[in-house]
């Protein structure tokens, strides 16, 4: 069953850091990022200067999506909803477990309920 959480999430650094302990959380599996993520880092530079380009992107940090599904590791997945600062995590593990696990990033967590 799916469990909602508030994290006090700012950046794409913020979501980040949820998504690096989740995935330690279900065995470490790295996720891949969709190549049709951007990020400033790998932008030629002549579009890095483009005050366009930066209006369009969210917050200067190079995060356009902000609302997107993980596939996580063993028995966990969840979605980062970087504007809600939600976190829906679907996993085999208690609801303790999950809030100590997301206490790991140093942000303000909170329990919303089931989903």
């Amino acid at each position: 069953m799916p469990h909602e959480f508030s994290v006090d999430m700012t950046c794409e650094g913020c979501s980040n850091a949820v998504t690096r302990v989740l995935n330690k959380l279900g065995a470490g599996e790295t996720m891949q990022r969709p190549s049709s993520f951007i990020s400033v880092a790998n932008m030629p530079s002549g579009l890095r200067k483009t005050r366009k380009l930066r209006r369009h992107l969210s917050h200067g940090h190079g995060c356009i999506i902000n609302h997107w599904k993980h596939p996580g590791g063993h028995g966990v997945q969840f979605d980062i909803d970087l504007p809600n600062k939600k976190v829906c995590v679907d996993s085999e593990h208690s609801v303790d477990t999950l809030l100590e696990t997301l206490g790991k990033t140093g942000k303000a967590v909170s329990y919303l309920g089931p989903k």
